[in-house]
């Protein structure tokens, strides 16, 4: 009697364990053709059991030819568009959520394009930690202005933890609307192979065109990969900036590599803001590509601690600030133009390490002038400072630089029921802390959730302040709304030119 209940016991845990998860098996679906994606027509379940829209928890294969409308948020587990496939999000700002996705070549992700505009914004969101993006395709906005955010940060623009995500681009486009439309991608491991990743061009009068903001603890960029925001041919239009920073929340780590086929600038016409271009690494970055050019005024890279110019490296602007701990330039190729200024060059670092640089043309050149403040200068013996620059660089002793960027700029759209989450980062990108900060940050018509942030205290050289501007759209708005949303600081009591409308909110 014992025997059977023992054995009676060992069945029912051996189909608790293995026969039930089989009846639960979720559900793989593939399209029938072209259909919305929140109607049964449009799929055929192949493989496993579920409801006939696909849920949460389930596969969605979208095949080659057929064209999926989805005209609410999407939340799945694992979606593949394959080669010739296309997703399109009606909704403007509808989520899609997944723990995985794969974009084949060929294949399409994008909001929808409206000849009246705006175009229509994609939001992509892991539903859980391990999130995958596999883009061998193109992710895009819709045209014209549409925004492309790909977020794994739970509502960060920094990675706070880390929770295995990656965003991956294989021979991948990711673009903004036309226009204006922006790129931002945050994850914790983030690498680009032969990719674009480009903010909207196009004509619009007194409108920045598309940023790319790109945000993850580890961030990668190698093969022919090019990373620009957009171009504005309006006459009073103006690019978009690029903001690249590998950082924790905390920024206690995180690393940028660069490889030497890679290529980041702004668009036309370079009269951004500082910065045009700004690369922030917690720990360490590695520039073996092109960076610029970046801006017309005081464009600015900080990288605690060790910043390395290696190989074909070339970073260039009107004006180039480097500050830092390290900067390591022993790994140049003989005769490259490492660091390349129309007007100033000025680097402010602890070590300046030029050691193994064969004399001949200038790795670093300015216009007007080279200022250096460094504790450390290092050299092979023989080699003088003045062998390796032009015009010869003024030494200075002390320096004490202050400078703050903040990011993005943007215009976009919103819609009532849809709250974005948009970050702004304010970074210090001086050599020294700044002892009395005050930011403001409030918007004209009183979406801004909370009403408005405030910040006050120091913020130490290399540090940022990471803020979620959290947009409500009240009911009673009318469609062509707009709030501006503002940024004001304030440095020991005096308003910094940082000052700036960044935002124009617009509903739809």
């Amino acid at each position: 009697m014992v025997k059977t209940k023992v054995l009676s016991l060992l069945f029912a845990l051996f189909f608790s364990f293995f026969y039930y998860p089989i009846n639960a098996i979720a559900g793989i679906y593939q399209s029938t053709g072209n259909g919305n994606y929140h109607q049964a027509s449009t799929w055929v379940l192949i493989a496993g059991t579920g409801p006939a829209i696909p849920g949460n928890t389930d596969e969605v294969r979208i095949l080659n030819g057929h064209v999926i409308s989805a005209t609410s948020s999407i939340n799945i587990d694992i979606l593949s568009v394959q080669t010739g496939g296309n997703l399109t999000l009606q909704t403007n700002g509808g989520l899609l959520q997944a723990n995985s996705i794969t974009v084949q070549s060929g294949g399409v992700i994008q909001g929808f394009d409206n000849l009246s505009g705006p175009g229509g914004r994609v939001d992509i969101a892991n539903s859980g930690s391990g999130f995958t993006l596999l883009n061998e395709g193109t992710i895009r906005g819709g045209n014209p202005g549409g925004t492309l955010f790909i977020s794994t940060a739970n509502g960060s623009d920094l990675p706070c933890a880390s929770n295995g995500a990656s965003v991956t681009g294989i021979n991948g486009q990711f673009v903004g609307g036309s226009d204006y439309g922006g790129v931002y991608i945050v994850s914790e491991t983030i690498q680009m192979t032969n990719s674009l990743i480009e903010g909207g061009s196009g004509n619009a009068p007194n409108n920045d065109s598309g940023p790319v903001y790109i945000g993850g603890i580890n961030i990668t960029l190698n093969g022919s990969t090019f990373v620009t925001s957009g171009s504005n041919s309006a006459a009073s239009g103006t690019a978009g900036t690029v903001s690249i920073v590998a950082s924790n929340c905390n920024n206690s780590q995180g690393t940028l590599y660069v490889d030497s086929g890679v290529n980041i600038t702004v668009g036309t016409p370079v009269v951004a803001a500082c910065p045009g271009v700004l690369l922030y690494a917690g720990f360490s970055s590695t520039i073996l590509g092109s960076v610029g050019p970046m801006g017309a005024i005081g464009c600015a890279y900080w990288d605690p601690p060790t910043l390395s110019l290696a190989g074909y490296a070339n970073m260039k602007a009107i004006n180039l600030d480097v500050a830092g701990d390290t900067l390591k330039a022993s790994s140049l190729a003989p005769g490259v133009l490492a660091l390349e200024a129309q007007d100033r060059l000025t680097i402010s670092v602890q070590t300046l390490d030029l050691t193994g640089l064969q004399v001949g043309s200038p790795y670093f050149m300015a216009g007007r002038e080279i200022t250096i403040n460094a504790a450390d200068i290092l050299l092979d013996d023989g080699v003088e400072l003045e062998q390796l620059m032009e015009p010869a660089p003024n030494i200075q002793e002390e320096i004490h630089v202050q400078q703050l960027s903040v990011t993005p700029t943007l215009i976009s759209t919103v819609h009532h029921g849809i709250n974005p989450a948009i970050p702004i980062q304010l970074v210090s990108v001086g050599n020294v802390a700044i002892d009395n900060l005050e930011v403001k940050i409030w918007d004209s018509e009183g979406w801004l959730s909370g009403n408005s942030y405030s910040y006050n205290g120091p913020l130490a050289a290399g540090e940022s302040i990471n803020y979620q501007a959290i947009i409500n759209v009240p009911p009673d708005m009318e469609y062509g709304s707009k709030t501006k949303l503002y940024v004001v600081i304030f440095v020991n009591g005096e308003a910094t030119p940082v000052e700036a409308s960044i935002f124009t909110l617009t509903r739809r």
